[in-house]
């Protein structure tokens, strides 16, 4: 506990450092003075603003006010709405007049006043300008408007000049309603006029600048805060383990993962916070140096929470990648795959997080993501091959197109899968050496992955002589079949072994059968018994292998007959034998 408070603490003077090094000032208008207005900041020197000769000053209830200019609107809107000079009535004459009756105005005139306080908007008087004839233009094309914007942050709040008096816009006036729907939602808006009546009844004294009902309304917010946490943490704890059950994740898991109960209790107090906390009435000065703590500590808090997420991701992953183990799982001292993709995701989520925050702070990060995008593209142009080997060996990892030790054959390399890395895969040759292929070249190649195979193919031809009979040939088919039938690594369901073609030299017998067996070692020896059980059979029935040979025949010798056949036969004659030798009628 003490050192969760030491923390606090330390983020909180860390915050106030920012603010002062990067000068974060919200609601402090910038809009671009011209020389007159330099001018006129000068002459505040001689002329007070409260200097009746030189700015228009009305009285109202037995009490002056001006609205001259920006300064003088401004100044009138927000003193005349303290609890020491409430005024409402006067405060109201800072809105545009139009179609609004006085309640309405008054209305307008505290709605605004609530914004600034919910925003954390300190308008410092010095800075708001006191040029009756301010001008304003948001770029070089544009002409300039007699318009001043109270707050960079919020270009829809603006004064414009009517007549000569400085007064809330027509379009600020339309747009205020809106947005103080929004930034008090669930009608607690209510809860803030009931605690405006508190304030105005209350004793007018102050301690640093906070009425007592409000310590005690702090006090009260701290107590319901915690109350709030530890029944939403509990709850939480509750549901994430019985999600876990249900997804039959085991202890190791689920007591980690009941950390998460605790950054998301917080997140839920702070959103009910952000909605109560207006109801106190706190001064825009102490609301701007809470925001930026709490949304430090907000996003801080959504961070943890979503790497939780981001863990349990990964072990979900990886409990179903166990089932089929990917390439990089096989290889010793690798970084699994779930490992890789729940880093990445952190990476993103720290990055993605922390810009949040730092714009939620005010800080611009538009030049630096811009940045950050062109030295990206310029990495990624200059590292280009190496980019698409780490895509190649994403893809491998994810299709899965082979394994470690799976003989693949390629349009450049055939050989055993030795080891697969981020770069490269290295595959050892039958040669006995070792051949690295980019990843990003191997995962465009077709890949033909003998590894695979489920039956191993053998399929060859044999051939014995042409004078062998019929009959024999026909004994021999059968034998050869009853060699495959018997034999333990051969697949009985499905092999061919026919007579199959009449070659130049011999008659030739298909013999395609497959292997079942792992390995292309295991898949030798089982070819090498085969045809040792062929030959065998083959010298047992008298079966004469051919080999490429040419016989010479003499047609005729004086004392000799020529062995070219004599054919007295008419066309009819040889169909009428054709017939009987095929037993045709």
């Amino acid at each position: 506990m003490k050192k969760r408070i030491g923390y606090i603490f330390l983020l909180w003077g860390l915050t106030f450092l920012a603010q002062a090094q990067f000068q974060i000032t919200p609601g402090t208008s910038q809009n671009t003075q011209t020389e007159e207005e330099d001018e006129e900041k000068v002459d505040l020197d001689i002329f007070a603003p409260d200097d009746h000769r030189k700015y228009q000053f009305v009285k109202k209830n037995g009490k002056e006010f001006s609205l001259s200019t920006p300064y003088h609107t401004i100044r009138t809107h927000l003193s005349f709405l303290s609890s020491e000079n409430y005024e409402p009535e006067i405060s109201a004459m800072t809105i545009f007049m139009g179609q609004y009756t006085d309640q309405e105005r008054v209305d307008l005139a505290l709605k605004i006043e609530a914004i600034y306080d919910r925003l954390g908007i300190v308008i410092d008087l010095n800075d708001v300008s006191i040029n009756k004839d301010y001008q304003y233009s948001p770029n070089k094309k544009s002409p300039p408007q007699n318009r001043y914007i109270v707050s960079e942050k919020y270009p829809q709040i603006f004064l414009e000049k009517y007549g000569v008096d400085w007064l809330y816009s027509e379009a600020t006036c339309k747009y205020i309603p809106k947005l103080y729907e929004k930034l008090y939602p669930f009608k607690t808006h209510k809860l803030l006029e009931l605690s405006r009546k508190i304030d105005s009844d209350a004793a007018k004294k102050t301690y640093f600048g906070i009425h007592i009902w409000q310590y005690f309304g702090i006090a009260l917010f701290i107590l319901l805060v915690t109350v709030m946490y530890r029944s939403l943490r509990y709850l939480f704890r509750r549901a994430i383990v019985s999600i876990l059950n249900y997804f039959h994740f085991n202890e190791n898991i689920i007591e980690p993962n009941k950390r998460i109960s605790s950054p998301l209790a917080y997140l839920c107090v702070v959103f009910i916070g952000w909605l109560v906390y207006p109801v106190l009435q706190m001064p825009a000065w102490l609301t701007n140096y809470l925001l930026y703590p709490v949304n430090i500590f907000t996003f801080t808090l959504l961070i943890m929470a979503m790497l939780r997420v981001v863990r349990l991701f990964s072990y979900y992953v990886n409990r179903s990648l166990q089932k089929h183990p990917t390439p990089m799982d096989q290889i010793p001292n690798r970084m699994p795959l779930a490992k890789i993709i729940e880093k990445l995701l952190q990476f993103l989520v720290i990055a993605i997080g922390i810009t949040w925050m730092l714009n939620a702070i005010g800080i611009d990060t538009t030049g630096f993501v811009a940045a950050l995008s062109i030295s990206s593209v310029a990495v990624a142009f200059a590292s280009q091959d190496a980019l698409k080997n780490l895509i190649g060996s994403v893809m491998i990892f994810i299709d899965r197109p082979f394994q470690l030790n799976d003989w693949i054959v390629g349009p450049d390399v055939e050989g055993v899968v030795e080891d697969i890395g981020f770069r490269t895969t290295r595959i050892r040759t039958f040669n006995h050496s070792l051949v690295s292929v980019p990843n990003g070249k191997l995962s465009d190649y077709t890949i033909d992955n003998l590894g695979e195979r489920k039956y191993r193919r053998f399929k060859t031809y044999i051939q014995i002589t042409y004078d062998t009979p019929p009959d024999l040939i026909d004994a021999f088919v059968v034998g050869l079949r009853d060699i495959i039938e018997s034999h333990p690594s051969t697949r009985k369901d499905y092999y061919h072994i026919y007579l199959n073609g009449f070659g130049a030299h011999s008659l030739d017998i298909l013999f395609n059968i497959y292997f079942i067996v792992p390995d292309w070692d295991m898949e030798l020896k089982a070819r090498h018994d085969i045809m040792l059980k062929v030959i065998q059979l083959a010298g047992d029935l008298g079966v004469r292998f051919a080999f490429p040979t040419q016989t010479m025949h003499i047609e005729a010798f004086p004392e000799k007959q020529g062995l070219t056949p004599d054919y007295p036969y008419t066309r009819a004659e040889f169909m009428e034998q054709m017939r009987k030798s095929r037993n045709i009628e």
